[in-house]
């Protein structure tokens, strides 16, 4: 019995030599580490491969070239990382790792895992007891780059370091740095993993905006992170925000009291138009996600406004939000909005009202027009919404009006089923309505009016009894019809038709006929103002008899006239021609000819002929730098060609010389 439990003694030590002696191989070895490393590569799921390992388990380790792949797109690969770290303190329980480095990471996520049936029971956290304390001098990563499953750009970090250690539980973040191109971050702190999760963590950050510039900011969370935590966040740069409040019970149903303060001095690096405006906004939101309220205010000066004053009152929870309301005040003057209503979020419509009452345009100024008084209402989804728009207005030259409208439509079309414009007291009525297909980028649009006129209030220059018109097609290729009716006191009494074809930069032809003064006057062409404005055009007349508009000058007129031309950074380039002028013009014959050009400064007439009766002037030559210009004025009877004058005129010329 006794040489047998001395056998089983000797056994076991030497199992526990055998172990002791594998140990020390695997761990304090080159040969053990590649073998360690061999038996990874030929029993992980994936592909594990390296260039270089240099070292022993046991430190100091550096590796090279190191990947690993999986088949579901998990891809991570380093260009080098090294181990320096003291196993020995494992033995009194303590995880020394003095540095551990690695550089040029690269990662490649698989697809997202499929989201886990919400739970209706809260999230609770664990009491965790660390089973050796650690240490962690230096963990220093460099280079990284992240890819999300199926992303062409990745998530770029430029360095990542950590410093951090424990005892009795506790963690402290000793250091913990996050740099990138565009913004650095630091943090320090500590957690206990029990409990309430007691933390106390500041931050300090830095950022740099391409077009808003550099931003500053620091902050502090502390409290229980399962019972209430206190917030403390701030940035400074163009804009200065601060956010302060309590949140309890952030993992089971949060409960949050935040107040949220924005200012800026100049929003002008947020949008140049806005330059000289200040901004000061305050906001406080109370409440849970199932039911939250909100309210501020926003306070500023535009350029286009003057001083005002944005208040702000909601509450909703997840499924909806009801507006109660939203207020714009001008500050120096009586004009108001509101904007009242609900809004369901899941799935999304709205039913919403807005109204306004002594609004001008402008804003900052003795106004030129007026709302009165208006409403607009909006309901429905994106999808199908229905929109109702009732508005008086006025101005100077306007008088009183009512606009009215009813829109209807979703993300695909819009349908304009009325639009209505009218007078309070007058016979002025203009109608319109279309059909809009917003993935077409299509229109049809039609519409009529009468009793028009300009300025609606006051004496008429212009007035058009009635008239009507069609548009339809693209906004790069459309087409249009209008005829009307027309006159003023200066302006003949016809009626007349516009059609075209056209883009947003051009008409490529279009034509104007009017039957007008007894006879027919028409204009052909194209024209463009892209990019710049050019045009290329004729303008014919028939049978005209001015003497319907003005009794001394009757007569019987025909005309041919052409023009090309653009306009150009030295000024216009264009040439007209008279290419047909004859008829009868206070019982005296009338003919005319030549052609006259414009480049710039320059002004060139060549054989202009003009003659009445006996009357004749002719010039040929040109008004540039130089004046080298040729006349002859013969005029016997000045009282047939110009009835308040007697007597007559002739002579003959040259007009030269320079500008100066």
């Amino acid at each position: 019995m006794k040489k047998i439990l001395i056998g089983l003694g000797l056994l076991v030590l030497l199992l526990l030599l055998a172990a002791g002696g594998a140990v020390a191989y695997f761990a304090g070895t080159q040969a053990g580490l590649q073998r360690t490393l061999s038996l990874a590569r030929d029993n992980l799921p994936g592909k594990l491969a390296w260039n270089s390992a240099t070292g022993k388990l046991t430190g100091p380790l550096d590796l090279n070239a190191l990947s690993y792949r999986q088949d579901d797109g998990l891809a991570v690969s380093i260009g080098s990382a090294a181990l320096r770290w003291k196993p020995r303190q494992l033995l009194s329980r303590r995880l020394r790792i003095d540095s551990l480095t690695a550089r040029d990471i690269e990662i490649h996520l698989p697809p997202p895992a499929e989201k886990p049936e919400k739970s209706d029971q809260p999230l609770t956290l664990p009491d965790i007891h660390l089973p050796v304390s650690f240490d962690v001098q230096a963990l220093d990563l460099s280079n990284i780059r992240i890819y999300p499953w199926q992303a062409k750009k990745p998530i770029v970090i430029e360095q990542l370091k950590l410093a951090a250690a424990s005892e009795n539980d506790a963690v402290r973040l000793l250091n913990f740095e996050l740099r990138s191109e565009i913004a650095e971050a630091s943090v320090t702190g500590s957690l206990e993993p029990q409990g309430d999760y007691p933390l106390d963590l500041h931050l300090d950050w830095s950022a740099k905006h391409p077009q808003y510039g550099a931003f500053t900011g620091d902050g502090s969370i502390n409290g229980g992170l399962s019972k209430k935590l206190h917030v403390d966040l701030n940035a400074k740069g163009a804009a200065t925000l601060a956010v302060s409040g309590d949140i309890r019970e952030a993992l089971a149903d949060p409960d949050w009291d935040l107040k949220l303060t924005l200012a800026a001095k100049d929003l002008a690096p947020f949008n140049p138009s806005l330059a000289g405006s200040p901004l000061r906004a305050m906001l406080q939101t109370r409440g849970k996600v199932s039911a939250f309220e909100v309210d501020g205010d926003l306070r500023s000066s535009l350029p286009q406004t003057g001083p005002l004053t944005l208040s702000l009152k909601a509450s909703g929870n997840t499924e909806k939000l009801d507006i109660h309301p939203v207020i714009l005040k001008l500050d120096e003057h009586p004009g108001q909005l509101r904007l009242a209503g609900q809004v369901d979020l899941q799935p999304l419509k709205a039913d919403l009202k807005g109204d306004w009452w002594d609004l001008g345009w402008p804003l900052n100024a003795d106004p030129e027009y007026q709302l009165p008084k208006g409403t607009i209402t909006v309901t429905g989804s994106p999808d199908r919404f229905n929109a109702n728009l009732d508005t008086a207005l006025d101005g100077r030259q306007l008088g009183p009006l009512r606009l009215t409208a009813v829109v209807r439509g979703g993300q695909k079309n819009l349908q304009l089923d009325h639009l209505k414009l009218a007078a309070a007291q007058g016979d002025l009525e203009v109608e319109a309505k279309g059909d809009f297909d917003l993935e077409k980028q299509s229109f049809q649009a039609e519409g009529q009016w009468r009793a028009l006129a300009w300025p609606l209030q006051g004496e008429a220059r212009f007035e058009s009894p009635t008239g009507r018109f069609t548009a339809s097609g693209k906004l790069d290729d459309y087409r249009f019809d209008l005829t009307a009716d027309a006159k003023g006191p200066q302006i003949p009494a016809g009626q007349w038709r516009l059609q075209g074809q056209g883009s947003d930069q051009s008409l490529s032809r279009f034509t104007l006929d009017g039957k007008l003064l007894g006879g027919k006057l028409g204009a052909s062409g194209k024209l463009a103002w892209r990019p710049a404005l050019s045009w290329d055009v004729a303008l014919d007349g028939q049978d005209l008899d001015p003497g319907r508009q003005w009794p001394e000058a009757k007569g019987r007129l025909a005309f041919r006239l052409t023009s090309t031309g653009k306009l150009t950074d030295n000024g216009p380039d264009l040439v007209a021609s008279i290419e047909k002028l004859d008829g009868r013009l206070r019982g005296q014959p009338v003919r005319g000819r030549g052609e006259i050009s414009l480049r710039g400064d320059a002004l060139t007439l060549n054989r202009v002929r003009l003659s009445s009766g006996k009357a004749h002037l002719d010039l040929n030559g040109e008004l540039a730098r130089r004046w080298d210009l040729k006349w002859r004025l013969q005029a016997r009877q000045l009282d047939k060609l110009l009835p308040d004058f007697h007597g007559s005129i002739q002579g003959k010329g040259t007009l030269s010389g320079t500008r100066d």
